[in-house]
């Protein structure tokens, strides 16, 4: 949770700084009608969303064929549950980082875990995507709390 309330702040200032470039860079005569919260809101929603919306792009058009290989590695991680979904948040042709969230009981009387793995893929000589290695970035059963970026939950 920290993760998404850091990432929050940060799209904050962002958004921030363009929002000033922008009003700094409108003509004198429209100054008087321009309005620095629209702008700011505008430039929210853009920042807030395009890493999203790259890991959307990169997942469903750019590498689509390495969602087997995803799912095979997932099985191997120790997490006692589905994976529920996969996105791919950085391609370069031959190499990929995805990162998997899971869904994993609880211990205690009802409740989930999301479980977090990040996997470096590679493409191997025949064309298949193979793991290289992996990290658990978050996870409560085994104590582990990283973040990823853009944060997924």
């Amino acid at each position: 949770m920290f993760g998404a309330l850091y990432y929050s702040i940060g799209c904050f200032f962002i958004a921030g700084i363009f929002t000033f470039l922008s009003a700094m860079s409108r003509p004198i005569q429209s100054k008087g009608e321009s309005r620095p919260w629209v702008t700011f809101i505008v430039w929210m929603a853009v920042v807030f969303s395009g890493p999203y919306l790259y890991a959307e792009a990169l997942t469903g058009w750019v590498v689509p064929d390495i969602e087997k290989s995803v799912k095979a590695v997932y099985e191997g991680v120790d997490v006692n549950g589905p994976m529920r979904f996969y996105r791919v948040t950085w391609y370069t042709g031959d190499s990929a980082k995805v990162v998997a969230v899971g869904k994993e009981p609880m211990s205690w009387a009802g409740g989930f875990d999301r479980p977090i793995v990040a996997f470096n893929m590679v493409k191997n000589s025949n064309g298949k995507w193979e793991c290289k290695s992996y990290r658990m970035v978050y996870s409560d059963r085994l104590l582990r709390d990283g973040v990823t970026f853009p944060p997924y939950w």
